[in-house]
């Protein structure tokens, strides 16, 4: 491999990494693979693919270094999951306490799912033949990536565990099957036969693309057909954060649990918000099940003079929806249990800034959005 090779892995992989941490694993593994079984392959020249392995592993760590001070500087964790920063270890809201068995049950579940058996079905196609070393690189890469992560995010379902490891999934199939028909076109002798064998081929392929690809595409599209032609956030419901802003001085901390934070100027304030309570938050963690005080102290204590809300039982409101978690706290289904276990985190935050706007000097209110000046030193 040239050196500038080195630097096109190493900035890909980086790139992969930085948009979400489990993409590294699959990114790695997959690179890692594919330079073991040339190694495999080519077995006399096992130093040239040892070395090409170290040159891409350090190509990609130097791409990483800019993307890992930023990870410390905004939660403390140059490399999550590896660091934990400020994931809060009495949250174990990833991992179910389940038995062997039930682990086993978990793994056959997402392995078996449509998303992830239908496109693994490739693979099969590596026992028989040697076809694309990039192909089963990716699929090596995806499928440990999916073992990993049904293995321990057992609180989450199999429709979950997909949305996770479909990017990989979805280009191993394409790279596999596109080699695969190229490889078949190519070994077709020449001649007039030749085009109508071709067109036979060009036709499977189409077909599996036109089959396939609803599935990975019809919760997008559903999405996009509900919001097309709407704006994100009508200007009167933008101006409403604005005026609310208007009421925080320049400069001040916003602590905030509201259904559109992109409306709001974050050159104004330094604005912080809640995304999933409890999982994450600065030492010494923020408090729940101590009530509204505990909680106005710690935000003090971060630097927080200022609290913006909406309203719980307003319906469409997103995460922070009362009537969404009391229903998730409620239910006995099976794909409900990670919402279970937030539920308990999401309503007592609810509780607790509820009972704050009853003490709290309150700066704004319209349209379901509440500011509040928290007391206290």
């Amino acid at each position: 491999m040239r050196p500038r090779m080195f630097w096109l892995v190493g900035l890909l992989v980086a790139g992969i990494a930085s948009l979400r941490a489990h993409y590294l694993a699959a990114a790695t593994v997959t690179v890692v693979a594919f330079l073991m079984i040339d190694m495999w392959r080519h077995r006399d020249a096992v130093r040239a693919r040892m070395i090409s392995l170290f040159h891409a592993g350090g190509a990609s760590v130097v791409f990483l270094l800019p993307w890992m001070a930023t990870l410390w500087q905004s939660s403390s964790t140059p490399m999550y999951p590896v660091f934990p920063g400020t994931h809060r270890p009495d949250y174990e809201n990833y991992s179910a306490p389940l038995g062997f068995s039930e682990h086993l049950s978990f793994f056959g579940d997402v392995m078996i799912s449509p998303g992830v058996a239908l496109f693994a079905v490739p693979v099969i196609l590596y026992a028989f033949r040697r076809a694309s070393l990039a192909g089963l690189a990716l699929y090596l890469g995806a499928l440990v990536t999916t073992a990993v992560l049904s293995w321990v995010f057992t609180y989450s379902d199999a429709e979950n565990i997909h949305r996770y490891v479909a990017p990989f999934l979805n280009a191993a199939f394409f790279a596999t099957v596109s080699v695969l028909v190229l490889q078949a076109r190519a070994a077709l002798p020449t001649g007039a036969e030749t085009i109508k064998h071709r067109r036979v081929i060009d036709a499977v392929l189409c077909g599996a693309i036109v089959f396939l690809f609803p599935v990975m595409v019809s919760q997008d599209m559903a999405r996009l057909t509900d919001k097309w032609g709407k704006p994100t956030l009508p200007a009167a419901a933008r101006a409403v954060y604005a005026r609310l802003q208007s009421a925080v001085p320049a400069g001040e901390k916003l602590f905030v649990i509201v259904s559109q934070p992109a409306a709001l100027d974050y050159r104004h304030n330094e604005i912080a918000g809640v995304d999933v309570p409890g999982a994450a938050s600065p030492e010494p963690g923020m408090p729940f099940f101590a009530g509204p005080d505990a909680l106005r102290n710690y935000l003090k204590k971060q630097g927080f003079s200022y609290l913006a809300f909406g309203d719980f039982s307003r319906p469409g409101g997103c995460l922070y929806d009362r009537r969404l978690w009391t229903h998730n706290k409620d239910s006995q289904d099976s794909r409900y249990r990670e919402g279970r276990f937030q539920a308990r985190y999401y309503l007592d935050l609810m509780d607790n800034i509820e009972a704050l706007a009853l003490t709290e000097e309150q700066k704004f209110s319209e349209a379901g959005l509440t500011l509040l000046r928290l007391n206290g030193p």
